[in-house]
């Protein structure tokens, strides 16, 4: 897949798009959605925290 960036964002067309300021981006993930890729967000059957 290949993304490209059409606009500017962010109020006034300036700052970050919300999503890549979350760490919602590849290379650049947050703790919480490296741990939401490696599946710690689901639990299997039976399994407890």
């Amino acid at each position: 897949m290949k993304i490209t960036k059409a606009e500017p964002g962010g109020i006034d067309k300036k700052g970050l798009w919300r999503p890549a300021a979350m760490g919602m981006r590849p290379k650049y993930e947050s703790e919480a959605m490296k741990r939401f890729l490696g599946g710690a967000f689901i639990n299997q059957k039976g399994e407890k925290d």
